[in-house]
């Protein structure tokens, strides 16, 4: 009897993907904060939009094709 396993994808930290978890940290914890992490939320939402965007960018093209 034979059984046949594959190996998953080992995902391999980069600068995005790190980028990425750390913003997402920052974000769930400004939600479950206090006043203070929440005034900090709102003054870096800017910050936090383009960080996304960018992670989006790096996600999108760099595996097929160069930005335009």
């Amino acid at each position: 009897m034979y059984t046949t396993a594959q190996e998953a994808a080992t995902p391999y930290p980069n600068e995005m993907g790190l980028m990425a978890a750390f913003m997402s940290s920052v974000g769930g914890a400004t939600q479950r904060g206090g006043a203070v992490l929440k005034t900090f939320a709102a003054k870096a939402v800017t910050k936090f939009k383009a960080a996304k965007e960018k992670v989006r960018r790096y996600r999108l093209f760099t595996k097929t094709r160069e930005a335009g």
